[in-house]
This record gives C-alpha cells, structure tokens and sequence, in this order.
C-alpha cells in the first residue's frame, strides 16, 4: 500500500526484520527503560494501533518502552505473497523484530492471535528472555474446532479470502461479534479497518494456522496475566481454566460484560491490573 494512499491508518515507524521484510511499528516511552511488546489480534484489516491506542501511553508513563508492531500480513508490514502465515511465521516476524532493536530480555502483551504467536515464541527457546507474558484472549488453546464452530470466526475468514464480502457492513458485523460494548464501534474504527484489510492479500487467511498450544503450556515456567472477556464469542473463555491449570505461575481474570478485546472495552482495567503485574518482583 502506497503511503500517500492511507487516510485511516496512523503511520509512525519501519524497521527491517530480515529476509527482505519490514515491519511497521508504534513506539512509546523511552528506550533505556524496560521494553514491553504489544502483538495485536487478527483477522482482516487487523493492526496494532487499533488493538492497543488505549494502552500504550499508560504503560510508558509507568516507566516501559512499548513497541506496538502491525505483524507480518497486516497493518502496514510486509505481506509476502508467497508466505504461509501461521503461528511459526508470525513468531519469526517477532524474532526478526526483537533482533533488529537489540532486544535482549522483553515482556509481550497479546491479545487473540497474538496472543497465541507471544506463546509460540516463548515456547520455542527464543534469543530473547522472555520475563512474562499478559494475554487477552488467546488463541491456540485448546482444539481449534472449539473458537471455529460459531459466526463470528466463520464471518471473519470469509471476509479475510473473499474479497466480495469485504464491505463496511460486513466490518461492523464482525465487531459486533467482537465487541460486547457496542458504543465503541465507530464509523472510523470501521473504516480504518476496511483500508487496512484492503491492503491484504487473501493468502493471509487461507494459510492462517496456529494450531493447540495446550498440551505444552506446562513447559512456560515464567509468570503470565490473561484476561478473558465472559461474552467472548470468538475464543471461549473455557480456555482460561486450561490456562490456569496447565501454567504454574498463571493468573486468570474473566471479565462480565465483556467481550473479545477486554483492552479496548475495559482499558482502564487493563492497564492498571497489567502495569501492575509487570512490576512485581
């Protein structure tokens, strides 16, 4: 997408990741500080600002360097058309990120699907120490037939592979599936992402994979937060007990009146529970 083409999206900065791509961010705060990751969710015209706008600032006035990447296949990042974009391709685009501003020791947010790549990531012995991890409503646990078997998630890949459902009514649909608190779902919050997944190619979703993290959760021995929004209709909150009972030094907080995105609908919440975490010794 030409940049002199975007009205919606906020555009900020670009770094290479290695292997010809580059990733588009959002940074906040001051560099000398503690360096947390934020991985947005997925899903057509999905991108990091509009996942954690609400959050970023918070976090650095509490003294972190926050990074908001758009992951490889969304926002303004490269979108290979020859990629497969699944977990592992998603988790080496976060490598590759990590690398390129000499990070050594991190702590990721993600929510959904990045949530699920954060997991990958620190499940795969990565360069990088991850210290901990805060999770809004993750994918990739349990069987992947339990978060398909319902509209939401069958409306989001049919408007991800074909393009003829990709319409501003079909958007605010699918927000309104995500999104418990439907006041937020405005008319630039649904433009945005309709630019935004107009700059995809369909390949992102026919080849979208993540697969079931659960049976190694046990095997993540660092401490991890993750919220869950009672009303989330794309990943049951179900998931949290397996959570819980398979991560030693895990904390689960399920939300009432809430839905996919407890960052976006309670941030306030969010951010003061997260920072929290993230200090504690």
């Amino acid at each position: 997408m030409d940049l002199q083409d975007v009205k919606y999206m906020k555009v900020e900065k670009f770094i290479e990741v290695g292997g010809g791509l580059q990733m588009h961010y959002y940074e906040r705060g001051v560099k000398t500080n503690p360096p947390i990751v934020f991985l947005h969710g997925g899903g057509p015209g999905a991108l990091a600002w509009a996942n954690w706008r609400q959050n970023l600032d918070y976090f650095a006035e509490h003294g972190y360097w926050c990074l908001a990447p758009d992951a490889l296949g969304y926002g303004l990042s490269s979108k290979p058309e020859d990629a497969r974009y699944n977990v592992e391709f998603l988790a080496s685009g976060v490598a590759g990120f990590l690398k390129a501003h000499g990070i050594r020791k991190a702590i990721l947010v993600g929510n959904s699907l990045g949530g699920a790549t954060a997991l990958h990531y620190a499940l795969h012995k990565p360069a990088v120490e991850i210290e901990k991890i805060v999770l809004v409503g993750p994918a990739g646990i349990g069987p992947r037939s339990a978060s398909m078997d319902n509209e939401v998630v069958r409306l989001l890949f049919q408007i991800g592979r074909d393009r003829t459902m990709l319409t501003k009514e079909n958007i605010r649909k699918l927000f309104e599936g995500l999104i418990e608190n439907k006041s937020l779902i405005t008319d630039e919050l649904v433009a945005q992402r309709v630019e935004a997944a107009n700059g995809q190619p369909t390949v992102v979703f026919q080849t979208l994979q993540i697969g079931d993290l659960a049976p190694r959760l046990n095997e993540l021995k660092i401490p991890i937060l993750a919220f869950w929004g009672a009303n989330d209709r794309v990943v049951p909150p179900t998931g949290a007990l397996e959570l819980a009972s398979r991560c030693e030094r895990s904390r689960v907080l399920i939300l009432s009146h809430c839905g996919h995105s407890p960052q976006i609908e309670m941030p306030a919440l969010f951010n003061r529970m997260s920072v929290d975490f993230c200090k504690e010794t």
